[in-house]
């Protein structure tokens, strides 16, 4: 890189352009440094941009501003992410930063940091153990009375007592429970499936010969025709291969059954995310998964 380089940098605003800025003194601008976030002054406030690109600026590097601050030590959208987001900016002829800002969950697009993926859930507190006893009956003492025997995860409460977050916020408030980070839960064997019919294994095949390759399918079948059957088998062909793999699920009421069958099915991390998380949660979701340490989505 020529020693006057700079960040040219993609802010989350309706310009098709890139907005250049100089680097810290004594820090050079090289490729390391593309699909990292940057926080940066612009007008009389500070912006979170994506740096698009490292090259000579038409303007006197002096007269630039310098960012204020490097978000991420390692670019956090890959390469194959990276190139996917400007193929669709120039296909809908959409701005990059808007369209870098979209892709990416709201705390992370805002600035949050984003080195931890630790397992977190929630635990009751030492006074929550005490005021048990005298908790009256409802989902506040239920959700104290699971949490009684251990801490648990997000989503084993989504498994084991749906609806548990309005709880978990009343009892909070009380300083009865804490959000705290806590051993993972170890993954489980993976149970086996019923034994496929013709048409559910012809599917399957169908699909398992597509992957790699961009080839829509449609699946058709009646409900309880076994159609989920084929969607397991073709994930775990999927993940057998180093892949991902992401479900949509028709509404969120669905997720907790259907994050429990995946689960025991497929014996790999499956994660949820979806607008009845916090932010928090959907950015560790979204990074685990950019980690490639879980597999489903």
């Amino acid at each position: 890189m020529p020693d006057d380089a700079v960040l040219q940098v993609a802010l989350p605003l309706p310009l098709p352009r890139f907005f250049d800025y100089r680097t810290p003194p004594g820090i050079a601008a090289d490729a390391g440094w593309v699909g990292c976030r940057v926080r940066v002054p612009f007008g009389k406030r500070q912006q979170i941009g994506v740096v698009a690109a490292v090259g000579r600026s038409q303007a006197e590097p002096a007269s630039l501003k310098g960012i204020v601050e490097r978000l991420d030590a390692q670019p956090l959208l890959s390469d194959e992410l990276w190139q996917s987001l400007r193929w669709a900016a120039r296909y809908y002829q959409a701005p990059l930063g808007e369209m870098l800002a979209t892709a990416l969950p709201n705390a992370l697009a805002n600035g949050a940091a984003a080195a931890d993926t630790e397992t977190r859930g929630w635990q009751l507190s030492e006074a929550g153990h005490t005021a048990l006893g005298g908790m009256r009956a409802g989902a506040p003492r239920r959700l104290a009375s699971l949490l009684h025997a251990a801490a648990r995860t997000a989503e084993q409460l989504d498994q084991e007592l749906p609806g548990w977050r309005s709880a978990a916020r009343t009892l909070a408030a009380r300083a009865l429970v804490q959000h705290v980070a806590i051993a993972g839960s170890p993954v489980q064997i993976a149970e086996p499936g019923p034994a496929l019919h013709r048409e559910q294994a012809q599917a399957v095949a169908a699909v398992i010969a597509g992957l790699g390759s961009f080839q829509p399918l449609l699946l058709e079948g009646i409900t309880g025709s076994g159609k989920t059957e084929v969607y397991l088998e073709a994930i775990r062909a999927c993940v057998a291969r180093g892949q991902q793999a992401l479900v949509l699920v028709p509404e969120i009421g669905l997720t907790p059954q259907a994050l429990h069958r995946f689960r025991r099915r497929l014996g790999v991390p499956v994660l949820a995310f979806h607008s009845g998380l916090s932010d928090r949660e959907r950015a560790a979701a979204w990074l685990r998964m950019a980690r490639n340490q879980a597999q489903v989505l």
